[in-house]
């Protein structure tokens, strides 16, 4: 009988992991590759901006394969925006009620930050406090503030020396209470302000 739960848990586990994404109810969205990225842009972007017509789930599909239209061409490349553009567009996305877009959203914005200046566009667009807003709502809201976390620690790990006020303060107050609420990001904030001072 031993033997037979660890299998049936075994197979639970890897069965899980691959439903994973759907079962968030991500809709089945498919970029034709054979367009230029300016055209998919702009179809990502009109679909993520749009306030109706447009489902919770469409979006998140949208926004999944504009990671894997980044996998696919680059940041680097044109993507016929510029990133002020696509980060405002994408600023509407970390407003969304539902936790699944706003994670998918952060998960963005961490595969289109590859250089300094793209850091300043998010903080001239005022995003950072948008990020700290989801790292500091703890509503059963674990898959949000985990990517706010890969981002944060993707920005101090690259620049350091310019890491915004507004992503450590919460950070500070998760690592210094959260012991007090349990919260479960309290050792990957210590650990990421620790980072910070080597």
């Amino acid at each position: 009988m031993a033997t037979f739960s660890v299998r049936h848990h075994g197979r639970s586990l890897r069965s899980g992991r691959l439903r994973g994404r759907h079962e968030s109810g991500e809709e089945n969205v498919r970029l034709d590759f054979s367009r230029t990225p300016c055209e998919n842009v702009k179809e990502i972007l009109s679909n993520v901006v749009c306030q109706n017509g447009v489902s919770k789930n469409k979006k998140l599909g949208y926004l999944n394969c504009f990671v894997k239209l980044l996998n696919k061409v680059g940041s680097e490349q044109n993507l016929g925006y510029s990133i002020e553009e696509i980060l405002c567009c994408l600023k509407v996305g970390l407003l969304h009620d539902a936790k699944e877009v706003r994670a998918a959203t952060l998960r963005v914005i961490r595969y289109l930050l590859t250089d300094k200046k793209v850091l300043d566009v998010i903080v001239s667009l005022r995003i950072d406090y948008l990020i700290a807003r989801c790292l500091d709502i703890c509503l059963s809201n674990e898959v949000e503030r985990i990517h706010a976390m890969k981002l944060i620690r993707k920005i101090i790990q690259h620049y350091p020396h310019h890491v915004p006020l507004s992503l450590l303060y919460p950070m500070v107050a998760i690592g210094r209470d959260g012991s007090t609420e349990r919260d479960r990001l309290r050792r990957a904030c210590l650990a990421t302000i620790c980072e910070l001072g080597e």
